[in-house]
């Protein structure tokens, strides 16, 4: 993605993402784990925090519902 250098790794069905894929950031940092339907995150993801935090949420509705966030 040009706008923030980020770049996302996985499966890819008429230009987006879709299957499990992950995301990382533009130093290549692991972001985030998920899975994708129609480009759009989906289910259950693990995102890896700039603080260290590891953050589980699910997607419901297109909102991001925060299950749990494990700090170091």
């Amino acid at each position: 993605r040009s706008s923030d250098g980020s770049y996302h790794a996985g499966g890819w069905i008429d230009n987006k993402p879709n299957g499990m894929g992950v995301r990382f950031d533009k130093y290549g940092n692991l972001s985030y784990v998920s899975n994708f339907k129609d480009g759009k995150e989906t289910g259950l993801c693990v995102e890896f925090r700039e603080d260290g935090g590891i953050s589980i949420f699910k997607w419901i509705d297109d909102t991001k519902k925060i299950i749990q966030t494990i700090y170091p």
